[in-house]
């Protein structure tokens, strides 16, 4: 499991739980901190987003009968944790391998501002995401068919949603390359350089106009 990843300017640290790889700490260099919370049956419960060392964005999570997070109640936090102000929530369907299928984005009005359908290839690696705002957007996805960066840490995909970043994609491989539907100026491709093990131990990545930028990554 991966223990940091590192660029030039930025270095993020991750940090487990004792038993079952679930990922507990997002620490980046930058002054930014992620916690995930759990229930004791593993699954998740809070996601908190820290600025340093304070408390700047909540989310709850609701769970269903089997566990799953099928809603995230998301705040802004300010006055060192005393003062919060609700901005929305967003509820996600899974698919009949419990990978996510949509995510849909509501304000604190509970009106429906945006949403996302995802869909997979036969390996339940995400091919293609849609995202739908006031206008339509398209990203496509390709792997390289080896070690994903994430492949042991559960629920990268849930965390995902409040870590964008495209190494929280590396689950069951690693991405090769994002494309966007009409934004071709957008795209993305990746060059892996790989160790014993067969996971990757940097990661270039490469977008339209050929600027690069190398991610170093650690494992425990």
């Amino acid at each position: 499991i991966p223990q940091s990843i590192t660029t030039d300017n930025l270095k993020v640290e991750f940090k487990y739980s004792v038993t079952g790889n679930r990922l507990t700490e997002i620490r980046q260099s930058n002054g930014t901190r992620e916690m995930i919370l759990y229930h004791d049956n593993g699954f998740p419960k809070e996601y908190q987003r820290f600025f340093k060392d304070e408390l700047i964005y909540h989310v709850y999570y609701v769970t269903n009968a089997d566990g799953l997070v099928i809603k995230a109640i998301q705040y802004a936090v300010a006055s060192g944790g005393k003062a919060k102000t609700l901005l929305g929530n967003y509820q996600i369907s899974y698919g009949d391998h419990l990978e996510i299928k949509t995510i849909e984005w509501y304000d604190f009005t509970n009106m429906l501002t945006s949403s996302r359908e995802h869909k997979y290839n036969h390996d339940l690696q995400l091919i293609s995401s849609q995202s739908e705002v006031k206008t339509s957007t398209l990203q496509s996805f390709q792997y390289d068919g080896s070690e994903g960066i994430f492949k042991h840490v559960p629920h990268a995909q849930l965390i995902a949603i409040e870590h964008p970043a495209f190494y929280m994609l590396n689950q069951k491989s690693n991405l090769q390359s994002i494309k966007h539907e009409n934004h071709a100026t957008e795209d993305l491709r990746f060059e892996m350089q790989y160790n014993v093990d067969g996971y990757p131990s940097a990661i270039t990545q490469i977008n339209a106009a050929n600027n690069q930028k190398t991610f170093k990554i650690t494992y425990r």
